[in-house]
């Protein structure tokens, strides 16, 4: 019977490559689909209203998410969670896909619901990371895993748009928006196989048995009482607040300016490189901001994203078409 600390060096490695290789295909999925939905939807509704409303769906998915999956995971481990959640994106990736060939606004609209399941699990292996990481290393863990899904995040738009996803739509003759959604359903059943087959054992399973302490021995808040502690922790509460009106900004700018630059007649390779760019910037500074985080007061730190995000977006508001 093999000895799990002692072969936990090579668990460790062998899960941090299982990550690697789920997050970043998983991310190029979520990201190209976030830059073909508001295009696909001003399409077929005629209405910019509507567009931006199927694009932030993605977000909402994400959000509706995230506390059943995390609770799942905490009670049968990371894999089944990953898997149920990467296997959701990829059927809604299939009816995105189905909506852009009948142009049926519902289909698109369930279709994205699932992709932000999908975007959810992305989110949500960042701390799979974190599970068998030493303590000293476990920051470096995560961000690894961060730095792979951003990989994909950045290539997912530009491939898509500007590269195989509208070869392929080219040569079946579909419309050049349904390519797409046609690599993210590969991509996302990509990051399933890799989970399934390659993060074996699971590391939070792994994790409560060499603590002694399975899921059900630990006395686990309710999430009222979650929330609760949430807002009474003074930074806690920042926090949430600095994070919400973050993630809000960044959902509006990044549904709109696709169909700003439609508007102004630039090609589908072009918008998919500028979403591209926009995700560059939401991760390729991350580790200089942690350095900062760690060295500055919480709430500058704060003070200073609430200016650059109106700065960056204050800009963006005069730029034409």
């Amino acid at each position: 019977m093999t000895d799990p600390i002692a072969e936990l060096p090579e668990i460790r490695r062998r899960t941090r490559w299982a990550l690697i290789g789920s997050v970043l295909p998983a991310g190029m999925g979520t990201s190209a689909s976030f830059a073909a939905t508001s295009l696909v939807a001003e399409d077929i509704t005629g209405s910019d209203t509507l567009a931006t409303f199927a694009a932030s769906m993605i977000s909402i998915g994400g959000a509706i998410t995230a506390v059943p999956l995390g609770r799942y995971m905490a009670e049968y481990g990371r894999r089944p969670g990953l898997l149920r959640a990467w296997i959701i994106g990829a059927l809604g990736a299939f009816f995105a896909f189905l909506a852009v060939v009948t142009e049926v606004y519902p289909l698109l609209l369930i279709g994205v619901l699932g992709i932000g399941t999908g975007q959810a699990a992305n989110l949500a292996a960042r701390y799979a990371a974190a599970d068998l990481a030493e303590e000293t290393n476990r920051a470096r863990e995560i961000g690894i895993v961060v730095w792979a899904g951003s990989i994909g995040s950045v290539l997912g738009p530009t491939v898509a748009l500007g590269g195989t996803g509208w070869i392929a739509a080219d040569l079946l003759g579909l419309d050049e928006l349904a390519g797409p959604f046609m690599m993210a359903i590969i991509v996302f059943a990509i990051a399933v196989v890799v989970v399934d087959r390659q993060l074996r054992p699971d590391p939070l399973l792994l994790s409560q048995q060499l603590d002694g302490a399975g899921a059900e021995q630990r006395d686990k808040p309710s999430l009222a009482e979650s929330f609760g502690k949430l807002v009474t922790h003074r930074l806690a509460a920042i926090a949430v607040f600095a994070m919400a009106v973050g993630q809000g900004v960044m959902v509006a700018v990044m549904t709109v300016t696709p169909l700003h630059m439609d508007e102004g007649a630039h090609e589908t390779r072009v918008i998919g490189l500028v979403i591209s760019l926009h995700i560059v910037g939401m991760y390729f500074f991350s580790p200089l901001v942690g350095w900062l985080v760690d060295r500055l007061p919480v709430v500058l730190m704060v003070g200073a994203a609430g200016l650059i995000l109106f700065l960056g977006a204050e800009m963006a508001s005069h730029t034409d078409p």
